[in-house]
């Protein structure tokens, strides 16, 4: 255990070299629809829910609010979200796509697919399937 608490086994950098590494893959693939990681995956959630309060989106996403409004701008600027006010609740903001932003990300599944394929041919379904499961038990643990 004591190796293990030398930075050269720093969890957090070991994990963010990863996603960097990983993240060139999607970002190589999605730039034929002017989309990075994150804004693709915006665009997946709202897809699935529809309709989102911003906060709620926020949460699903591990994003700050800061961060997921920097996100959703380019977004909302080329017509493929709208953020309105929520009828429900009138000081909370709602996004959703609009049908641009529909067909944009269902161009978008296809070159993320490819993306998917090279990582899963590269890492092995099998073990990628083992390290999301322990991937889910650390982002879901009490730290």
């Amino acid at each position: 255990m004591d190796e293990l608490l030398q930075p050269k086994h720093c969890v957090s950098n070991q994990l963010h070299q990863t996603a960097r590494a990983v993240n060139r893959v999607y970002c190589e693939e999605l730039r034929a629809v002017d989309l990075n990681r994150a804004q693709f995956s915006i665009l997946a959630y709202l897809e699935t829910l529809k309709r989102s309060q911003l906060t709620e989106l926020a949460g699903l996403l591990f994003m700050d609010r800061t961060t997921l409004s920097r996100n959703l701008k380019p977004l909302e600027a080329r017509g493929l979200i709208q953020v309105s006010p929520d009828p429900g609740d009138r000081r909370a903001r709602q996004v959703e796509l609009t049908e641009e932003g529909r067909q944009l990300f269902l161009a978008a599944v296809e070159l993320w697919r490819k993306a998917q394929k090279r990582i899963l041919d590269s890492f092995g379904s099998d073990n990628w399937l083992q390290l999301e499961s322990d991937l889910a038990v650390l982002r879901n643990s009490k730290l």
